[in-house]
């Protein structure tokens, strides 16, 4: 009786390891952690983001990307670009851009993000974050507002912290993806992993200077 419990247990057990093996978290159908090549991954328009062909695509998103460890090809953040546009009416000079200007500039950007936080909250709300915590409620329409994801009941910030993921909605960066955009932004919604993302930073430093062209330095 005792061998047959002693089995039960670890049967259930294994069963509980291999299921929290297997998590995954994924936007538009594009898994944080599989190798990019899985995905058509091209050059993209930023140089750490590769354009990439996702399973699930959005008829709202238009261009998808995804930003990897460049020693292991692993996704360690993905997402797309909006397919609406939100010209800032402004040229920039040499001279910079006027008091005016920028005030203009804010709230088109700030408009960007109230219109395109329907999607955050989506993300933020699905079934495969529900098991954690988040800080939506302090979410803002400010341009570089994340929500982030975390386990237990308090957010900790710091480099040995709890936060899991991150999720944003982007307007801050001009961007043209198309030869006929005026100067303007374009939402940028994006999931990135932070469970490992120290080292992942130090993976792709060391990558760069690896791969940097040291003919005649040294």
């Amino acid at each position: 009786m005792k061998k047959l419990l002693g089995i039960v247990v670890l049967g259930l057990l294994l069963c509980t390891n291999s299921s929290m093996s297997a998590e995954k978290y994924s936007l538009f159908g594009v898994i944080i952690g599989d190798d990019v090549n899985k995905y058509n991954p091209k050059s993209g328009i930023i140089v750490e983001r590769l354009i990439i062909d996702p399973p699930k695509p959005n008829k709202n998103f238009v261009l998808y990307w995804a930003s990897i460890n460049k020693k292991t090809n692993e996704i360690v953040g993905t997402g797309a670009y909006h397919k609406d546009f939100y010209p800032l009416g402004i040229e920039i000079s040499s001279s910079g851009i006027t008091d005016e200007q920028l005030d203009k500039v804010m709230i088109i950007q700030k408009k960007c993000k109230m219109d395109t936080q329907v999607f955050v909250e989506l993300i933020v709300e699905g079934e495969q974050f529900k098991k954690f915590n988040n800080n939506y409620n302090e979410y803002d329409t400010s341009v570089t507002s994340s929500v982030y994801i975390f386990e237990g009941d308090k957010i900790d910030y710091g480099e040995n912290g709890n936060i899991k993921f991150s999720i944003q909605a982007d307007c801050s960066r001009p961007i043209k993806l198309y030869e006929k955009d005026p100067f303007g932004v374009r939402p940028d919604i994006y999931l990135m992993d932070h469970r490992n993302l120290n080292q992942v930073i130090k993976d792709n430093e060391e990558f760069d200077k690896a791969q940097t062209d040291k003919s005649g330095l040294q």
